[in-house]
């Protein structure tokens, strides 16, 4: 029996969202291998505070959350819009966090 399998073409947000706050985590994990727990929550902190203390991120977000109160109709359309502006940063930092994971596996193997 064969069975086929269908890759998708793009990255998806929502995807991408989980996998860099993923790498993030582990990344923290292995920056501080004797507090692990501790890193990953400060890791997650930084992940949901980290972007509402930029002045833009919250100026943009600002105004997405009202042209959505306003225009609900276009909630998708303009959710589509912000995630396209975000997804280049993202892919950006996902492979710089991919390339420090190599790094820090590469040095442990080292020792």
């Amino acid at each position: 029996m064969r069975v086929n399998f269908r890759w998708r073409q793009e990255m998806r947000y929502s995807d991408l969202i989980g996998i860099v706050r993923a790498e993030r985590a582990l990344v923290a994990a292995h920056a501080f291998p004797n507090h692990g727990v501790e890193a990953v929550v400060a890791s997650e902190v930084v992940s949901v505070i980290g972007p509402l203390l930029h002045v833009e991120t919250l100026g943009y977000l600002t105004s997405t959350v009202l042209a959505m109160a306003y225009m609900p109709f276009y909630a998708g359309t303009i959710l589509d819009i912000y995630a396209k502006k975000r997804l280049v940063p993202l892919q950006t930092e996902a492979c710089t966090l991919l390339l420090v994971l190599c790094t820090l596996a590469f040095d442990a193997a080292q020792r």
